[in-house]
């Protein structure tokens, strides 16, 4: 019932020791764990190798890949953003992107995504969530949502949905505290609500993340959903029915700490209903969780038919992947040759130009400017930004700092794609700004006061040829110009 995460990039005999005498049943991976493809494919090897050895029982191997922000695969092009998938409002493209991940995940020896994110976030991406969701939309969320889920599990890989019951458009992040969302559960069933019971309606093999946001108007301890049996077992389980896994988030983020002893919070989670509990760092707090936990049963704090539920639930998820779990390894060069063989980089790059399918159509002041001025510092955006539009009318410069004139019949391209960025266009002149598409990659490169430009695309997602489709889009919306004429 518990799921650790661990150091290193290897099976150490510190960590091996350490997994044969907790017996966790999952395992979580971050950024700190991975260096490369082979690596990562080898260690799960290894785990699982030692999970089958021990136990005959494999371990739920998670990671989070959620697209955008949250990688811990890194790929070129990369996933783009929950936020980008959405606006494409193509659920076959979602479905796409969680299919090839999927079997990019379990190519590398992983059975768990913990993702989606069925999390509404706010127009404006001012939110805690910001891209990573779907839309500021419901249905949106459920459709495009769902339809990722369902390509994960495609792909060989149990999708965990989060944050129930929905973390939503506040500011707060659950890492850094316990966010209070006042909110009425009838307001929750008719927004937040809606993607999970879309979710809970499907038979799709799969779990819930529970949100360490309180809901004081749902449940009146003013405790974090992980802590909350109405949350849990009241909504989630009796009224939307969902009878796939709960995983709690990180029991060692400060969202999880109304209750201060990791103990405590181990105990009182498997109480109000999760089947697997999140500790990703600390060891001494792993060993102390289990600890309590075995104590807590024997005790008769935690009755014996609650750990069987989540048990042989768990169970019957994991005979599901013993088979991917004892094959061989692969070696560097096999895998090598079967991630060719899947077309993520296709589908992340059918996304991005989706996206700017759905771009309304470019100001028509812009169709004016004989010439381009580029401004960024990424050398793929300018490369791919030449690529379409003829070089001869384009200039490139990095920053609008370096002894920056554009000519006065110049269209400026800005790329926003750092906070670096953002500070220096913030800094430009009104007059120039009324000449400037500004495009922006980062998933934080909310623009402000966007009138004052000629045109804002926010993509929220990096991909090598961003400058390509922007210039595709300029090249469309004057075609257009000059049909209409």
């Amino acid at each position: 019932m518990f799921m650790f995460g661990f150091k290193g990039t290897k099976l150490t005999p510190e960590l091996r020791a350490h997994l044969r005498s907790t017996k966790p049943g999952s395992l979580i991976f971050f950024g700190r764990n991975i260096t490369s493809l082979t690596q990562t494919t080898s260690l799960n090897h290894a785990l699982q190798q030692l999970a089958l050895e021990a136990h005959a029982i494999p371990f739920l191997l998670a990671i989070d890949q959620e697209g955008g922000t949250v990688l811990r695969i890194k790929t070129s092009p990369s996933m783009p953003s929950a936020f980008t998938i959405g606006s494409t409002n193509d659920p076959t493209l979602a479905f796409q992107a969680g299919k090839v991940t999927g079997e990019m995940l379990s190519l590398l020896g992983f059975n768990m995504n913990l993702a989606p994110v069925l999390d509404i976030t706010d127009s404006n991406l001012n939110s805690f969530i910001s891209s990573r969701g779907f839309s500021d939309s419901p249905h949106k969320i459920s459709t495009m949502g769902v339809a990722l889920a369902q390509g994960l599990s495609e792909g060989g890989i149990i999708p965990i949905a989060k944050h129930f019951p929905g973390h939503g458009p506040i500011a707060l992040d659950s890492h850094k505290m316990t966010p209070h969302r006042q909110v009425s559960y009838n307001t929750l069933l008719s927004n937040d609500l809606v993607p999970f019971t879309q979710l809970a309606n499907t038979d799709l093999p799969s779990g819930v993340m529970v949100a360490h946001v309180a809901y004081p108007q749902v449940d009146t301890s003013e405790m974090p959903a992980t802590y909350s049996k109405k949350i849990i077992g009241g909504i989630l389980r009796d009224q939307l029915k969902f009878k796939g896994l709960v995983v709690t988030d990180d029991l060692e983020m400060s969202g999880a700490a109304a209750l201060k002893k990791v103990e405590d919070r181990a105990i009182a989670a498997i109480r109000a209903g999760s089947d697997i509990i999140l500790l990703g760092w600390s060891v001494p707090m792993q060993k102390r969780a289990i600890k309590a936990v075995v104590a807590a049963v024997k005790a008769g704090k935690i009755p014996v038919s609650r750990i069987d539920e989540s048990v042989s639930k768990i169970l019957n998820y994991k005979v599901k992947y013993l088979s991917s779990a004892s094959r061989s390894l692969a070696s560097a060069q096999s895998l090598k040759s079967q991630m060719k063989r899947i077309p993520y980089a296709s589908v992340y790059s059918d996304i991005i130009a989706k996206f700017f399918e759905r771009v309304p159509g470019l100001s028509a002041s812009s169709q004016q400017f004989k010439s381009y001025t580029v401004v960024s510092s990424v050398k793929s955006f300018q490369a791919s930004f030449k690529r379409v539009i003829s070089e001869q009318n384009v200039i490139v410069t990095e920053s609008i700092k370096s002894r920056f004139a554009p000519a006065g019949n110049s269209l400026i391209v800005y790329h926003a794609s750092s906070p670096k960025s953002l500070t220096e266009l913030y800094e430009m002149p009104e007059n120039l700004r009324q000449r400037t598409i500004v495009v922006s990659s980062h998933h934080r490169a909310q623009i402000e006061n966007k009138s004052s430009f000629l045109d804002v695309i926010e993509v929220l997602s990096p991909h090598p040829n961003l400058g390509g489709f922007l210039a595709s889009a300029i090249n469309k919306s004057k075609s257009e110009v000059t049909l209409n004429r």
